[in-house]
This record gives structure tokens, C-alpha cells and sequence, in this order.
């Protein structure tokens, strides 16, 4: 008997690791609370993908750049509609800023991701509403300052 035949073909494509937006809402709420807990911080890198949200090539080679480059604790998925989301428990805003360049640089020839977003909790957070900080930043190297 084969190992094709016991085990089945092998698949060689993985499927797609993106979480679904109700997905990654439920991943903010239970690190929120962990983080609120435990006293630590995150981080969330969104990529606002525009007309390339509708492009399956670019999502295929996001999620395969991603399913390689991210630690085992990290969440990607659809964070709003045209928006990548990745959810970085422990880590700080400058840490996150070093992995955003690199999916940046990772993803240049494919598709620029130029528009991007880097929120912290708990300090800056879009959802807070009693914060007067500034909660978004466009550029990698202008997050990296405002947040260091």
C-alpha cells in the first residue's frame, strides 16, 4: 500500500491562513483582555490593500510571505473590508515598525503596500475613545518616532 493511497495526495498549495474579520475582532478582544491582565502591550500592523484586495494573486503571495514570516503567537487576517490586519501580542510599536518594512520590502515587487497603519495597546489605540494621542502614522519611520 502507498502513501498516497493511506494518506491521500499531499496538497501542495496550503490554504489561504487569512482570519475573516469576525475572526480578528475576536483575537482584539482576547488580547485586549490579556494584555490587560498580564500588564503587557501589542501591536496591530494594518495594510490598507485598496483596489488590490480584489486581486487573488496579491492576497495568495501576502498570506504565503506571512505564513513564513510571522512567530507562531501572531494573528493575520481581514481586519476591515480592503484591510489586512496583524495582531503582534508582546510586542512594542518599534518592533512592529521593523517587521512592517520587511513585508514591505518582502511584498515590493508584487504589490506596494505603502498604506499602512500601526496601532499599540494600550497607550494608542483607535477604539479608545478618551485617547487624544495620535493613533495612526503612514509612514514606517515616522511611527517609529512618535511612538518610541
Amino acid at each position: 500500500m502507498s502513501f498516497k493511497k493511506i494518506f491521500g495526495a499531499i496538497n501542495p498549495e496550503p490554504p489561504f491562513m487569512l482570519r475573516s474579520i469576525d475572526a480578528m475582532q475576536a483575537i482584539l478582544i482576547r488580547e485586549r483582555a490579556r494584555a490587560d491582565r498580564n500588564y503587557h502591550q501589542f501591536s496591530v500592523i494594518v495594510f490598507d490593500l485598496g483596489n488590490e484586495a480584489n486581486n487573488v494573486v496579491t492576497i495568495k503571495k501576502l498570506d504565503q510571505f506571512l505564513s513564513t514570516g510571522l512567530r507562531t503567537i501572531d494573528e493575520a487576517g481581514w481586519f476591515a473590508k480592503n484591510q489586512i490586519g496583524i495582531i503582534l501580542p508582546y510586542t512594542r510599536a518599534g518592533d512592529a515598525t521593523k517587521l512592517a518594512e520587511r513585508i514591505q520590502a518582502g511584498m515590493k515587487d508584487i504589490a506596494p503596500l505603502d498604506s499602512l497603519c500601526i496601532y499599540k495597546y494600550p497607550s494608542v489605540w483607535p477604539f479608545n475613545k478618551k485617547s487624544k494621542q495620535k493613533n495612526v502614522a503612514r509612514k514606517p519611520k515616522r511611527i517609529a518616532k512618535q511612538l518610541a
